[in-house]
């Protein structure tokens, strides 16, 4: 059997395995908060919104009109997709940087980071597509810089194409540019790429995807900008605090068996330095985010932790590169840690699941439950129709609220 045909299978079966589970959770669990306020929002076609641009607004409100229906399933379909596809592409820029099993176990670590299978995987969120289209121009880049004989034009093209499209998605997309050029500036063998029309045309096609966030913008007193930088510059408490706090968040969105091996993946890549020019474009695209976000933190606002993910995602391949040397090794260690953490996903996974769709933890340990449930940005709207319509049938009961 082709050795090619093994880690494409597996990724393969990643795939399917993991489309079916969303596809099951997405029809038991309603949409959760932010994502009914996306589906609300996307009612009204704009070229921009307030807090996202566009394109995450757009999937769901043309989905929805054309269906003449809001159901969960159908609204999140294309975001469910969307990741699949995110799959298959951290696979291929792996495997096109460091080989095709650093590419699948890169992608079966993407998938059991509960951050990304689950919420950016699965929800109605403007993250999937930001990380398909991100994920797509670094593949885009890597061909450029590493494959420079193999029609550098076209894999411009891809890039300006899908760094367009991320711009559409969320303003995290600016950290591409920020990272090519960090790539460009530090990896010297960087800039025989930047010759003939590909990279101008990849500039122009890339910049086309921030035009309808500026007309939006420009017409609204620039209100999205403004909101923005005033969530993360905005002063707070301690700044140590909040530090802990954002790094504490990050590791549990990743979980921490994920978040500690992806920070020595990312130390190891920048000690080596543009030494190592594969590894170090995946550097200079994870560092600027998770670094900006995390130390914006020690002027006392302490963010939101998924701000950085974007960073992460860039980590995986140089985790699942590490992953592959050692297995190939024979390291019982690593293979132990392997297996584990798909086990551990699979229990938190089910433990988190069966609280959204069930609320047992409120019946098992209930002074618990009053702390907060860690699942509540899972929980829909759907029980407030009755009580609403009930409230406002007659001043009567509108009186004797709640009902």
């Amino acid at each position: 059997m082709d050795d090619r045909r093994v880690p494409t299978r597996l990724v393969a079966a990643v795939i399917v395995i993991g489309t079916v589970l969303r596809v099951t959770i997405a029809a038991t669990i309603g949409l959760g908060v932010d994502e009914s306020y996306g589906v609300v929002v996307a009612r009204t076609p704009s070229w921009s919104y307030f807090d996202h641009p566009g394109l995450s607004f757009w999937i769901p409100g043309l989905l929805a009109r054309a269906a003449g229906s809001e159901n969960a399933v159908l609204l999140r379909a294309p975001f469910i997709l969307m990741f699949a596809a995110t799959t298959w592409v951290v696979y291929r820029l792996g495997a096109r940087l460091f080989g095709d099993w650093a590419g699948a176990y890169a992608a079966l670590l993407l998938n059991i980071a509960p951050v990304f299978t689950v919420a950016f995987g699965g929800w109605v969120l403007p993250d999937g597509p930001l990380d398909l289209f991100v994920a797509l121009a670094v593949l885009g880049l890597a061909h450029v810089f590493f494959a420079p004989g193999r029609n550098p034009t076209r894999w411009w093209l891809l890039a300006g194409v899908a760094a367009a499209l991320a711009a559409l998605s969320k303003y995290q997309a600016i950290f591409l540019p920020i990272g090519l050029a960090l790539f460009v500036v530090t990896y010297r063998d960087a800039r025989r790429a930047l010759t003939g029309a590909g990279p101008p045309a990849a500039l122009c096609i890339a910049a086309l995807g921030v035009v309808p966030t500026l007309l939006w913008n420009a017409a609204h007193g620039w209100a999205s900008f403004a909101f923005q930088f005033s969530r993360g510059a905005s002063p707070g408490g301690n700044g140590l605090t909040a530090l802990l706090e954002n790094v504490g968040g990050q590791a549990l969105y990743l979980s921490p068996w994920l978040w500690v091996p992806l920070i020595v993946a990312l130390v190891h890549g920048l000690r080596r330095g543009p030494a190592d020019g594969a590894r170090w474009l995946l550097c200079c695209m994870a560092a600027p985010p998770i670094l900006l976000f995390t130390l914006i933190t020690l002027g006392g606002s302490r963010g939101l932790p998924h701000w950085s993910m974007i960073g992460y995602l860039m980590l995986f391949p140089l985790l699942g590169d590490a992953v592959a040397r050692r297995l190939a090794q024979r390291d019982r260690v690593a293979r132990r840690w392997l297996v584990g953490s798909v086990a551990a996903f699979g229990v938190v996974l089910a433990l988190a699941w069966s609280q959204a769709a069930t609320g047992w933890m409120a019946r098992v340990t209930p002074a618990a439950a009053r702390q907060g449930s860690p699942t509540r940005e899972t929980l829909d709207w759907t029980d407030a129709r009755p009580r609403l319509m009930y409230w406002a049938s007659d001043d009567r009961a509108a009186r004797s609220w709640p009902p």
